[in-house]
């Protein structure tokens, strides 16, 4: 009886969560897990849950206590990271990234959130680099061509950022974010185009 009503706990959340009713969702959980506390299972689908109400502290305690049942999970590090990244705790999410790397160092999400923390760090070439490894496991990821795109404007290099932001479009058209960023990219490139012009025209009258 004590497992059925864990089962049913549990299967209730999980629709739940599937169903976006991260509140609800988190309930159930609570339900379950006070129940069966070793569900590693469990407590990350909460963290997932919690991330999603923007409940992020709590969402990192509910991780840990995954990770401590099974710290083979490269999925569970990624999203650790994650939450710790919007938090502002960039060094820490880093750290979490590295884990999941450890686990899997073929996880292209992985690659692909720690670019993106590398470069809100101003880390922009290593968030390049980490890019580029991401994209060579798993290429047809327009975020992550957007992330690429972003640092390369970031050191300057416009033009290879507007062929980042193109391969984004051309995965994603509908992400606005893609156009958005390569319309930045561009006016930055027309810019340059100006300031030299300029300088031309003061050397050369």
């Amino acid at each position: 009886m004590h497992q059925e009503k864990i089962k049913q706990l549990l299967e209730e959340a999980y629709y739940l969560s599937f169903r976006g009713r991260y509140l609800k969702a988190v309930n159930a959980f609570d339900k379950a897990l006070a129940m069966d506390p070793k569900n590693a299972q469990a407590w990350n689908t909460l963290g997932v849950a919690l991330s999603r109400l923007g409940r992020h502290e709590e969402a990192i305690d509910s991780y840990d206590k995954g990770l401590a049942i099974d710290p083979k999970d490269a999925q569970v590090w990624s999203m650790r990271g994650s939450a710790l990244g919007n938090l502002g705790r960039y060094q820490e999410a880093v750290e979490s990234y590295d884990k999941a790397l450890a686990v899997d160092s073929k996880h292209a999400l992985s690659w692909s959130l720690l670019g993106d923390t590398l470069s809100k760090m101003g880390r922009h070439q290593e968030a390049v680099d980490s890019c580029y490894k991401a994209l060579a496991i798993g290429p047809w990821d327009a975020l992550t061509w957007n992330i690429r795109g972003l640092a390369l404007c970031r050191l300057g290099r416009h033009q290879e950022a507007v062929d980042s932001y193109y391969k984004a479009v051309a995965i994603d058209p509908i992400l606005a974010l893609n156009w958005y960023n390569r319309g930045l990219a561009l006016r930055a490139i027309l810019a340059a185009i100006r300031r030299h012009s300029k300088a031309a025209t003061r050397l050369w009258p």
